[in-house]
């Protein structure tokens, strides 16, 4: 008989990120400007698409980086025997360190250094 698995085996489990897409944006209107993007990272039992967003008053050097609240969690081969929240979809996020992630990607993406980010 298989075991059901549960949240916190997925807390544990080995994550590959698969891919990321941003999107540059500017407005003028408000002075501000920064990307919006999203991340997908998976294990052998499910698919975690965090989005998330890097904005900057166009005055400042920094960005400030934070999730957006459609972090998607779904299982890869069936659909996931339970129900989380919000708060656990960020607590894996925060796991799977998905600032370095965004700091990665808008460094290559637009040739900025890492010490352009507030944390």
């Amino acid at each position: 008989m298989e075991q059901q698995l549960k949240r916190d085996d997925l807390l544990v489990a080995d994550w590959k990120q698969l891919r990321s897409q941003i999107m540059g944006w500017q407005e003028e209107s408000q002075n501000f400007n920064g990307f919006d993007g999203s991340t997908r990272f998976w294990c052998t039992d499910a698919i975690f698409d965090i989005y998330w967003v890097a904005q900057r008053e166009m005055e400042d050097e920094k960005y400030e980086c934070y999730l957006t609240e459609d972090l998607e969690l779904t299982g890869f081969k069936e659909t996931l025997p339970f129900k989380v929240t919000y708060e656990w979809k960020q607590a894996l996020a925060e796991k799977l360190q998905w600032r370095d992630v965004v700091h990665q990607i808008l460094t290559e993406a637009s040739g900025n250094q890492l010490e352009l980010f507030e944390d």
